[in-house]
């Protein structure tokens, strides 16, 4: 059902191919996100605790926790300081609030340090998150030069928009600044027609 609207996204940003699925992902839940948003009837977590009511009495932390989970909402974080294995510190661009960001996944690709990543953080507990799929990174360098434009535009789509429309109008800028980017610098491969 979400596909096709999905693909055409991508098509239309024509991403680099090794982060064409990756993008996919995060447009997937942005899509399921924005539905429940919008749709005030539907509540996956509270169908879910109703169709459980029994388990979930005697763990009334899972259905704190699960609640949590439906309020996720894709963002667009500067990638932070490395520390341990697999864990991280990222800064959400919007509220600067710095986050505590742990890959449970070990076959989920690290954002390099220094770059802007999309991506839909889930609470763990103990100030932990993990992202509910692998983020959509932009390289260290791209990055820089879409850091002051990209930040401009999401704070002014988030005052005329609604959180998660916004965000898909700002996730567009961002990928078509990339492809220019990108394009700037490998001119020798080929261009795509639109």
């Amino acid at each position: 059902m979400y596909r096709p609207l999905l693909m055409e996204f991508v098509e239309d940003h024509d991403p680099p191919e090794d982060k064409r699925l990756v993008l996919e992902l995060n447009l997937f839940w942005w899509r399921v996100l924005y539905d429940v948003s919008e749709n005030e009837s539907v509540s996956f977590v509270e169908d879910f605790c109703g169709e459980r009511k029994q388990g979930l009495k005697q763990n009334p932390l899972m259905k704190s926790w699960l609640g949590e989970w439906e309020k996720a909402t894709p963002k667009l974080y500067y990638i932070g300081e490395k520390f341990g294995a697999n864990a991280f510190a990222a800064v959400d661009m919007m509220t600067d609030e710095t986050v505590d960001v742990v890959l449970i996944d070990r076959k989920v690709k690290e954002p390099e340090q220094g770059s802007i990543a999309v991506g839909t953080l889930i609470p763990m507990g103990d100030a932990l998150y993990f992202p509910v799929t692998g983020f959509y990174c932009f390289d260290p360098e791209v990055s820089k030069e879409i850091a002051r434009p990209l930040l401009y535009h999401y704070k002014k789509e988030l005052v005329e928009s609604p959180v998660l429309e916004g965000f898909v109008h700002v996730l567009s800028i961002a990928l078509q600044m990339e492809r220019i980017i990108l394009e700037k610098t490998t001119p020798s491969s080929p261009l795509k027609s639109p």
